[in-house]
């Protein structure tokens, strides 16, 4: 039987004593990638224990996501944790590493949602066209804080 777990364990240096892993299909759920994280900080506030093992590097929280959108790829793989190195790639996977601390705070979130577009649409641009990369950023990508920022520019 294939273990996620042991899987994304081998993708990192040092691995972690610990896995959690959260399956999110973005089709059915409806909800951004900045929504994700912000449920993340909701159900683990920074004092709480799990957070304290992430930072001590103890325990590592992987999130994939599925979307039609992002076929023929599987999804995305978000492991929080703290200064993670990822040691492999994925063809069915896009895998990114995220610092639990770069997603406390709304102006971090907005940030980390900026890098991981520019990371997706660099690294997917061989496998979606791209009217459906278009179509999953709509989706699932932008946030409300870049309407603000194109209506200051208008203004």
């Amino acid at each position: 039987m294939y273990d996620k777990k042991a899987f994304i364990k081998g993708l990192l240096s040092p691995p972690p004593k610990d896995v959690e892993i959260i399956q999110i299909d973005l089709d059915t759920a409806n909800i951004t990638i900045c929504d994700i994280f912000r449920n993340f900080n909701t159900l683990l506030p920074a004092n709480c224990r799990e957070r304290y093992e992430i930072k001590n590097s103890y325990k590592v929280y992987a999130i994939i996501c599925r979307s039609e959108l992002l076929s023929p790829l599987s999804g995305l793989i978000f492991m929080i944790g703290n200064n993670l190195e990822v040691d492999a790639s994925s063809r069915n996977y896009i895998i990114m590493a995220i610092n639990e601390s770069d997603i406390e705070t709304e102006d971090k979130l907005n940030k980390v949602n900026d890098a991981i577009t520019d990371f997706m649409a660099a690294t997917i641009v061989d496998y979606i066209p791209d009217e459906q990369f278009k179509l999953f950023y709509c989706r699932y990508m932008y946030n409300a804080y870049e309407q603000s920022q194109d209506d200051e520019l208008y203004d």
